[in-house]
């Protein structure tokens, strides 16, 4: 009886983990969340002035995010923008954009809480799949810091560069 349960939770777990990620298309009402990503991703980093009230950060966090999403929109004027959903909770966003010749990873971000569980892992092998079906690079770029790169160098992805702030990272079929 036992040996059964097992197998079935087994079976239970690994068949919901087929359909827990959805990507789904940006809308204006996901501006809110968006800026509590960016804060997210920004800041532990950041030396903020101590002297910087709660409403002040939250200021700077909206106006960076803005300015992001501004700057994304102008270099990549045909990208996909998406938001990534776990058990149908949003957690985070994935930024695409493709060419003659590549697939772009603009921006793949995931709420610190779903960081590190497999969720990134998963959809950087969707994408490189795609990728290799269509015979075209993969590339993105880094954060130096950001314990991510790690996770580009075990997926086979090759360091192209460092621009100061990112290392360039690409992923060949």
């Amino acid at each position: 009886m036992t040996k059964f349960f097992l197998l079935l939770n087994t079976f239970d777990i690994f068949f919901k983990n087929l359909f827990m990620i959805r990507l789904r298309p940006l809308t204006d009402k996901d501006h809110p969340f968006i800026e509590k990503l960016y804060r997210s991703t920004k800041e532990k980093g950041l030396d903020l002035n101590k002297s910087w009230t709660e409403l002040q950060k939250d200021a700077f966090f909206r106006m960076q995010s803005i300015l992001q999403d501004t700057q994304y929109r102008k270099a990549f004027p045909n990208a996909v923008f998406e938001i990534i959903e776990y058990n149908k909770k949003t957690i985070g966003r994935l930024y695409t954009d493709e060419n003659e010749h590549e697939i772009r990873g603009i921006d793949i971000s995931l709420l610190p809480e779903f960081r590190g569980k497999g969720i990134g892992t998963k959809i950087l092998k969707s994408l490189l799949a795609k990728a290799a079906d269509k015979q075209k690079i993969f590339s993105t770029q880094v954060e130096r810091n950001n314990p991510a790169y790690h996770l580009y160098l075990r997926l086979g992805f090759k360091y192209t560069g460092d621009n100061g702030t990112y290392y360039c990272v690409e992923y060949r079929p």
